[in-house]
């Protein structure tokens, strides 16, 4: 069986360099704070690594290229999102079903 940071390499070479970098230079205790330290070496690419946006299409395409990298679960956080039911509403009808076996 292969890695998923193999596979991940694979797909996007570079990017595990890049999350190793962040994770080397993470302070839990600067989390939130605008210039942690950290940030200096969070880039756009490990931003969108992260970051699922778009439309249902372009979820649900994102989700299924974490798949074929062998995730088979993902989370969501809604810290900014004002009406976080209705948001939780919206993927549990329009995304979720997609994914259901």
């Amino acid at each position: 069986m292969v890695r998923t940071d193999a596979r991940l390499e694979r797909t996007d070479p570079g990017l595990v360099d890049d999350l190793k970098k962040v994770y080397e230079s993470f302070d839990p205790y600067q989390h939130e704070v605008t210039d942690a330290p950290h940030s200096e070496v969070v880039t756009q690419r490990v931003i969108d690594s992260f970051l699922m946006t778009g439309d249902t299409d372009d979820i649900c395409h994102q989700i299924e290229g974490l798949q074929s990298l062998g995730f088979d679960n993902i989370s969501t956080v809604l810290f900014t999102v004002i009406d976080k039911k209705g948001m939780m509403r919206e993927i549990a009808e329009t995304v979720m079903p997609r994914f259901r076996n």
